[in-house]
């Protein structure tokens, strides 16, 4: 079984605001099967974790909450609908992004290709005579010189540093009529050899390279949440078989990991963790 989340992140403190159950093609389509779990009506419609995904930002959104960025991980930033479903929205995004993800460093100005005069249907699709790369090929071409060391926070250990790369890149699908011109960053570990991270962002000029990388981190937290819902907050003990059970057992983690966070800020001087 396998949940679309969304979390609320600010600093350290990280709460869980909603979830859906995500049903895969064959469950959808097995009507028996949809009705011995009672999901409802609406919900027996075939969406990508990436629909639900927007659906979860649209209620947020319905709902007042109130912030400044979304962060996700490489399963929704691989999805460049996804990514100009949340620009079309006017919400700035942090998505990490697979290492094969396609760039040009400069517009490759798709175009529709003239008709030849001869015979047969006209062409529709779009195309570019410009040469691209993946982001993995692009930072293996920088530099040792070209890596920047950015302080992220202080962890455990003391300070918590990553090295990174950042430029403006174009994405383009090829399906879009024009390329999206993003801030393309690459980080990798201290002493690392490799990327650990591939991050594109539509951040504006205000946002400098530093805050853009304090901003992708914040999902360490997020999973940290997580892991802590399900070692201490029984997300994962459940023996369900109908759609609400599994929803009222999320709500109830949820509520019991808010729970948590406001211990935490209340006893913060008495109880420092």
């Amino acid at each position: 079984q396998v949940g679309v989340f969304s979390a609320l992140c600010r600093g350290r403190r990280v709460t869980l605001l909603d979830s859906r159950l995500y049903l895969p093609k064959s469950r959808v389509e097995d009507e028996a099967r949809c009705q011995r779990a009672r999901v409802p009506e609406e919900a027996r419609q075939m969406r990508s974790k990436c629909t639900r995904a927007l659906e979860r930002v649209d209620a947020a959104l319905t709902h007042g909450v109130r912030f400044g960025y979304v962060v996700v991980d490489g399963g929704y930033g691989k999805d460049p609908g996804f990514l100009r479903g949340l620009a079309s929205r006017s919400l700035c995004f942090v998505a990490d992004v697979h290492k094969d993800q396609r760039i040009w460093l400069n517009d490759p100005e798709p175009y529709v290709p003239p008709a030849s005069g001869g015979r047969g249907r006209r062409a529709s699709k779009r195309r570019t005579e410009a040469p691209g790369q993946t982001v993995a090929q692009w930072a293996r071409q920088q530099s040792e010189s070209a890596w920047k060391r950015i302080t992220l926070r202080q962890g455990e250990k003391g300070r918590l540093r990553a090295e990174y790369l950042h430029t403006r890149v174009w994405v383009w699908d090829g399906k879009e009529e024009q390329a999206r011109c993003w801030r393309l960053r690459v980080r990798r570990e201290c002493g690392a050899k490799s990327p650990s991270h591939y991050v594109l962002s539509n951040a504006g000029n205000e946002i400098d390279v530093s805050r853009l990388a304090r901003m992708q981190g914040r999902r360490f937290f997020i999973e940290h949440a997580f892991r802590e819902a399900k070692s201490d907050l029984a997300m994962a003990d459940y023996q369900v078989r109908r759609w609400d059970a599994w929803h009222r057992h999320m709500a109830l983690v949820m509520i019991a990991l808010l729970f948590v966070v406001k211990e935490r800020l209340l006893l913060k001087q008495e109880a420092p963790l």
